[in-house]
């Protein structure tokens, strides 16, 4: 069974309403989406990180707080914060702002369900493509398909813009 990869790492879960909101919201997709994962042959495995110090957020490269990654990947888009209400949060009494998730419509102190929900399921399916690439690579190892195989590493190279 392949697995999916979720870290959820954060500064301040005790008192940062935004921290709480987006774990139990991650949680909730976790269940939601849970059983149409493991019908696909995933599991699904959660990694929470309590974030404290400057080297912890560097070695793990924690851009802001609360963080969602599935399979390494960061599901919140481009990073967008804002200060906390004052006394809602103990990140550090204001000098660091927490993250904003955006639906593409509004700004939100946590992603949605149906946000991580589809987070989840984009991840499972661009690891079916790229198993699928690696298993037409390996059919393709036969003497004179070289030129075969560079067309399949290019067709799923993940670098690769989308024409569509």
């Amino acid at each position: 069974m392949r697995s999916v990869d979720i870290e959820f790492l954060y500064l301040d879960r005790e008192t940062c309403g935004r921290c709480r909101d987006t774990e139990a919201n991650l949680l909730a997709a976790i269940d939601r989406a849970g059983e149409t994962l493991r019908d696909q042959g995933r599991s699904v495995s959660l990694r929470s990180v309590h974030v404290t110090s400057a080297a912890q957020a560097r070695a793990l490269r924690f851009e802001s707080s609360p963080t969602i990654r599935v399979n390494g990947r960061d599901i919140a888009g481009p990073l967008i914060e804002s200060p906390c209400e004052s006394g809602a949060c103990a990140c550090a009494d204001g000098v660091i702002d927490c993250r904003l998730w955006s639906d593409g419509e509004q700004q939100l102190g946590a992603p949605t369900v149906g946000m991580v929900v589809d987070a989840l399921r984009a991840a499972a399916e661009a690891a079916a493509r790229s198993e699928d690439a690696v298993r037409l690579e390996d059919a393709l190892h036969l003497p004179g398909h070289a030129c075969a195989v560079q067309v399949v590493r290019r067709l799923h190279d993940p670098r690769r813009e989308s024409r569509h």
